[in-house]
């Protein structure tokens, strides 16, 4: 009696998820299509250090949530444009503002 009862609510489970698939393979997709999309300028920022006004806190280093900006003992920071996800948060941290993000092209943040 357990046996067929269990088997029932397994088989019950599995008729309502394959009817939740069935239904939604005829709707609209929610999701949108980003081939469409404009893209900001936001893709193209260049995080730039001071290095006239940077003081070395390492507050720099230790808010970014990408480890894209390294600090090692007595040098001045290096800043990873591949880890970095832009999110500004090492110039908004910065006492001396020392850290700027600049919205140049490719060929503009070459010559830096």
């Amino acid at each position: 009696m357990i046996k067929k009862f269990f088997k029932l609510i397994i088989l019950e489970d599995i008729f309502k998820a394959l009817w939740v698939g069935f239904k939604n393979c005829f709707r609209k997709p929610v999701t949108r299509s980003l081939t469409n999309i404009n893209h900001s300028e936001k893709f193209r920022e260049t995080v730039l250090i001071d290095k006239n006004k940077c003081i070395k806190c390492r507050l720099c280093e230790n808010i970014c949530p990408n480890k894209s900006i390294k600090l090692e003992q007595g040098k001045f920071p290096e800043f990873h444009k591949q880890k970095c996800c832009f999110c500004r948060l090492c110039a908004k941290v910065c006492p001396k503002q020392a850290i700027t993000v600049n919205n140049s092209t490719e060929e503009d943040s070459r010559k830096w």
